[in-house]
């Protein structure tokens, strides 16, 4: 019985520490799906120009790093620079700012499966007074997107 329980526990390590190890997503195509796009308190202007950027659906062809980074995914975006936030978690800030107009960008990334991860991000603009008076909306602007990559093929 003692030999049992101690097999039994043995494996209820090793699987939950296999649930907790980082997965590797497959090197090939990968295709990007829009799940959501919302776009608030922005002059009309700038939020036709959100509406239409979203998170464009699009085929790449990936290799990835082994380990997992996401700039491989990202690699037009030299100016990110991801922060593994937990397994298979990722994050990347990008705050810019001057003539009283603050932008902050996030991007969230989650390794599901070797061949699926979920992404958004999150744009919020602080627009001056008379940027907003002038164009209307409010002095918030903000964007945010949902998505997903999958993998196609190799």
């Amino acid at each position: 019985m003692k030999h049992k329980i101690l097999t039994l526990t043995a494996t209820l390590a090793l699987v939950s520490t296999m649930a907790l190890a980082d997965i590797n997503p497959k090197s090939g195509l990968w295709k990007t799906k829009m799940t959501s796009n919302k776009v608030t308190g922005c002059p009309s202007m700038m939020k036709s120009m959100l509406d239409k950027q979203g998170m464009k659906e699009m085929s790449k062809n990936v290799t990835f790093e082994q380990p997992f980074h996401p700039r491989s995914l990202f690699e037009e975006s030299g100016q990110l620079t991801w922060k593994k936030i937990g397994t298979n978690k990722w994050k990347a800030t990008m705050k810019q700012g001057e003539n009283g107009m603050g932008v902050n960008m996030v991007w969230t990334l989650g390794v599901v499966s070797p061949t699926k991860m979920n992404v958004s991000s999150n744009v919020k603009m602080s627009l001056p007074p008379q940027m907003a008076a002038m164009f209307g909306g409010s002095g918030q602007c903000n964007a945010s997107a949902t998505g997903t990559y999958n993998y196609v093929s190799n």
